[in-house]
């Protein structure tokens, strides 16, 4: 009898624990709320027109982690693994307390350049916002989690 109460009782404590999905927990909270802070890439989806867009997120790959900062003097920075680093994207602008908008104040000149003239970025909560790189006929998005490191 006593055997089968250990039995029950750690069934319960295992099956009660919180699961958390990587993608949308971040490792730590966002203690004011804003942009504001160091930002590190966890998913990523795309769409291209006429084909169908793939609505469901992929998680990126850990080793090469993508990190973007937003700061106090409205300045935007990022490190080597940002995929559109190209487009010299160096500022944001406030739309209102959830809305952003990331653009260079020089872009690049000739070829394909920039791709997206300006980047929208949505916070969904504290600690996750989403940049949306919209083109004419394709599109991406990436998904964010608030960083701790400094």
């Amino acid at each position: 009898m006593q055997k089968l109460h250990l039995v029950i009782g750690f069934s319960i404590l295992l099956f009660s624990c919180n699961k958390s999905d990587p993608i949308t927990t971040p490792n730590c909270k966002n203690p004011t709320g804003s942009i504001i802070g160091r930002w590190d890439l966890v998913a990523n989806r795309s769409y291209s027109i006429p084909g169908a867009p793939n609505p469901s997120w992929q998680t990126t790959n850990k080793s090469n982690i993508v990190t973007i900062i937003f700061s106090k003097d409205s300045s935007f920075n990022y490190n080597s693994n940002f995929n559109f680093s190209m487009d010299n994207y160096n500022r944001f602008t406030v739309i209102d307390s959830v809305d952003f908008r990331i653009y260079s104040t020089s872009p690049p000149s000739g070829g394909n350049f920039p791709h997206y003239l300006s980047v929208f970025v949505k916070m969904n909560f504290p600690n996750e916002i989403v940049l949306t790189y919209m083109g004419v006929d394709a599109g991406v998005q990436e998904k964010y989690d608030y960083s701790c490191t400094n």
